[in-house]
């Protein structure tokens, strides 16, 4: 895997089940994210959509504890988050904020009816395939799933299909958390 430094991020390119992959490293010394009690230092997304206006849609937005800000792409069947646990760690769960959380925007309304979110992904612990992930198709804080994982180093979600939104097909997470 090669890496290139940039601004204080690190760029990589993977495969994960032949869905291409960028990770984002955010290197800040002596920092980690916090996802229910465990420590994640990277989180990978494939790509993000281009800010627009006081909106910017990139993956760090999944683990900044806010549910007004969300990680964006499109044309999202067959990419995945990947979750790098900063050290080998027994999971219980994975609780993830589907859709875009920002109900009452200013500007654009209700942006989780507005865009797409998950309907069904794959989990994958430590590059191996658990289970389906079915999502729920109505409005909830979050969505929760049972992981049970001894020694998981990495926890990666592949989507397999969505939602549409309401106006546009660019799919939305505002926060994902594993206990």
């Amino acid at each position: 895997m090669k890496s290139v430094l940039f601004k204080k991020r690190h760029f990589a390119r993977s495969l994960l089940n032949g869905a291409t992959i960028l990770l984002l490293a955010f290197a800040v010394p002596g920092c980690s994210m916090l996802f229910g009690g465990k420590k994640v230092f990277t989180v990978s997304v494939p790509d993000s959509l281009a800010p627009v206006g006081d909106l910017n849609f990139e993956g760090k937005n999944m683990i900044d504890g806010q549910a007004t800000t969300a990680w964006q792409t499109s044309k999202p069947v067959g990419k995945a988050v990947i979750l790098q646990l900063s050290e080998e760690s027994d999971v219980s769960n994975i609780r993830i904020k589907n859709g875009h959380h920002w109900v009452n925007h200013p500007k654009y309304g209700d942006l989780w009816t507005s865009n797409a979110r998950i309907k069904k992904a794959s989990l994958f612990v430590n590059g191996v395939y658990r289970k389906t992930l079915e999502f729920s198709s109505v409005y909830s804080e979050w969505d929760e799933f049972d992981i049970d994982a001894d020694d998981a180093n990495t926890i990666s979600v592949k989507i397999e299909s969505v939602y549409p939104g309401a106006k546009w097909n660019d799919l939305a997470i505002s926060e994902i958390e594993v206990r």
